[in-house]
């Protein structure tokens, strides 16, 4: 009879470093959406960036205050952060 231990433990570790290596890859998207909603130039094509990147224009037009604008950015992007993480 083989005993079951190691493997679970294995199983497990694999499991959690999946999840790490997801979290990682989902920081770097957010990462890459920001640069692309910064520098509006669409380098790595992040649609969530081009959406950011809407959105602060149209409150832009709206004639909020830089501070206010930085502010709601700030939240935006926190959001999202917590939406995938």
């Amino acid at each position: 009879m083989e005993q079951s231990g190691p493997r679970i433990f294995v199983n497990l570790a694999s499991e959690s470093e999946v999840a790490v290596a997801d979290r990682n890859t989902q920081k770097v998207a957010i990462g890459q959406a920001i640069h692309d909603a910064d520098f509006d130039d669409e380098k790595f094509g992040r649609s969530e960036g081009i959406i950011i990147n809407l959105i602060l224009k149209g409150w832009a037009k709206q004639g909020i205050p830089d501070d206010e604008l930085l502010r709601r950015g700030m939240d935006l992007i926190e959001g999202l952060y917590h939406s995938i993480v």
